[in-house]
């Protein structure tokens, strides 16, 4: 029924899932920048822990297919890093689904 929350936890992963994909697409798109000598990056103060976080959220369920378990431990005191959040993201999604190969 409606607002089950499985429902509610399904449409959130398929959201979160979208959001990889799209993110995969625009990683290729960067390549092709890079290649090209035109990549941008967009250095700002940001909180590495919330990347970190969300990575790991959305390579939750392949940890899982793959019968691996998956867990964070950072501290909260973590000075702020001066990336640029989207590849800074990347990053993160590549080493841990390397990681989980």
């Amino acid at each position: 029924a409606i607002g089950d929350p499985r429902y509610t936890e399904y449409a959130a992963d398929i959201h979160d899932s979208g959001q990889h994909l799209l993110s995969l697409i625009n990683q290729l798109l960067d390549i092709s920048q890079a290649d090209a000598g035109k990549l941008q990056l967009v250095e700002e103060e940001i909180d590495i822990v919330p990347l970190v976080e969300d990575a790991c959220h959305l390579l939750r369920e392949v940890a899982h297919s793959q019968q691996v378990s998956l867990s964070l431990s950072l501290g909260s005191d973590l000075p702020p890093l001066l990336a640029d959040p989207m590849r800074v993201k990347q990053i993160m999604l590549n080493l841990i689904g390397n990681a989980l190969k």
